[in-house]
């Protein structure tokens, strides 16, 4: 629902759907890295790394997940 909710430009409405998935699903790491990218349409960048980082936590081989956090901190010009 979240994601069709997003599509549709309803990112506030998709944000909740996350959180509330997150809730019944803590250790699925797709839907940190979706409410990353949630985050980062909001322009709220920190957050969205929190997201992302936490994803990878539990998925560190996850190619999507290493190269949108990459794309998160050069887009943040934070290179460390």
């Amino acid at each position: 629902m979240a994601i069709i909710l997003e599509k549709e430009g309803e990112s506030k409405k998709a944000h909740t759907h996350y959180v509330e998935a997150l809730e019944e699903r803590p250790d699925e790491a797709r839907i940190y890295h979706n409410l990353g990218i949630n985050m980062k349409r909001a322009g709220m960048l920190d957050n969205a790394l929190d997201y992302y980082k936490r994803a990878m936590d539990l998925e560190p081989d996850n190619s999507v997940f290493l190269y949108n956090t990459g794309v998160l901190y050069n887009i943040k010009n934070d290179h460390n």
